[in-house]
């Protein structure tokens, strides 16, 4: 079924290390859209535009072994408190554009670029771990200036407005279980310091 007004998409972007591992980085947007003639190609593709037009910003720091690989959309909804996939939209792939070019070696797994996205309500709010990011990245326990100038990059277009169409847009934020509602970003910063992802198993979303 098309996306209709109000409906919430998890957005799955998964790229492949050189060690096969999955890294996937997993978004949440709302849809404004009203004009029912627009297909599910049309959101895969403008998701697909935003995504790699932010990520070009960073793929600097990101391994060149490490591959782009899909983009799956799904429908997802609130049940018992809990979020569940409600529908596929479809998957997709990434923009030729997005070109993982860092050279060296690649931060051991877990260790990422840690990214705050934040919403109106102060304990809601989106955590990313951004990477695999190249050891140039960083220095020590900290991000090298370089790195935050295109994380802040990366930042700002990932809280821009998904546009599909005139009027249909999808709009960045997280569906939260403690407000049981879609709240949208508002703003967000990068962590100086590294981060290190503890709490999934490797392939899993943040």
């Amino acid at each position: 079924m098309p996306v209709h007004q109000g409906d919430v998409l998890r957005v799955a972007a998964r790229c492949k290390r050189g060690d096969e591992a999955d890294v996937v980085n997993v978004f949440y947007l709302e849809s404004s859209q009203t004009d029912p003639s627009l297909a599910n190609e049309d959101v895969l593709n403008a998701i697909s535009a935003w995504l790699t037009n932010a990520y070009n910003d960073i793929e600097s720091y990101i391994p060149s072994d490490q591959n782009p690989i899909d983009i799956r959309v799904d429908k997802v909804g609130l049940v018992s408190g809990l979020i569940k996939v409600l529908e596929n939209v479809g998957t997709t792939t990434w923009g030729a554009t997005f070109d993982p070019s860092g050279t060296g070696e690649g931060l051991p797994r877990g260790v990422a670029a840690l990214v705050f996205l934040l919403t109106s309500v102060g304990k809601v709010f989106g955590r990313k771990y951004v990477g695999t990011l190249t050891e140039a990245a960083s220095a020590g326990d900290s991000l090298v200036t370089g790195a935050i100038t295109a994380l802040g990059s990366w930042l700002t277009k990932m809280l821009t407005k998904v546009s599909v169409g005139a009027g249909n847009d999808l709009f960045p934020g997280i569906l939260s279980t403690r407000t049981l509602g879609f709240e949208r970003f508002v703003g967000g910063r990068v962590r100086g310091r590294v981060g290190y992802q503890r709490r999934r198993a490797p392939g899993v979303g943040s």
